[in-house]
């Protein structure tokens, strides 16, 4: 669960946009995803409004709605071009060895659900925030 001192600074935009865009486009190139996809925007949008929305059990669909307006979409047009994006690196160039997801569901064979990948860079995201921010 992201602390709640992380989050108030996100929310107070205390801490800055874009670091964390730059933050979460890392990891997301670590893996293996490249830029120009849509796909690749859509996650570094949706991971972004995971971590700087209020967690409850429907965070995502949640996500989903909002990135659909943002972008002029249906949510389920958001979701296939977010799959697709997870997919063609699982299926393709994951970086597998050199890149070790935190969650224990997710392993470099298992190609993870939207939810558990958008959740999984988030924690990663939140670890390098907490040593940035000093908590």
């Amino acid at each position: 669960m992201i602390e709640l001192k992380i989050q108030k600074a996100l929310e107070n935009n205390s801490y800055k946009k874009e670091i964390v865009f730059c933050m979460i486009a890392e990891e997301l190139k670590g893996i293996g995803f490249k830029t120009d996809c849509i796909g690749f925007i859509y996650l570094q949008e949706a991971i972004y409004m995971y971590l700087s929305t209020p967690l409850h059990s429907d965070i995502i669909s949640e996500i989903y709605g909002r990135l659909a307006q943002r972008f002029r979409r249906i949510p389920l047009s958001i979701n296939r071009s977010i799959t697709k994006a997870i997919s063609d690196v699982w299926n393709g160039k994951i970086n597998k060895f050199n890149y070790t997801l935190l969650s224990t569901s997710i392993s470099a064979y298992y190609m993870p659900q939207n939810a558990e990948f958008i959740a999984t860079i988030a924690e990663n995201v939140i670890i390098r925030l907490r040593k940035e921010l000093n908590l």
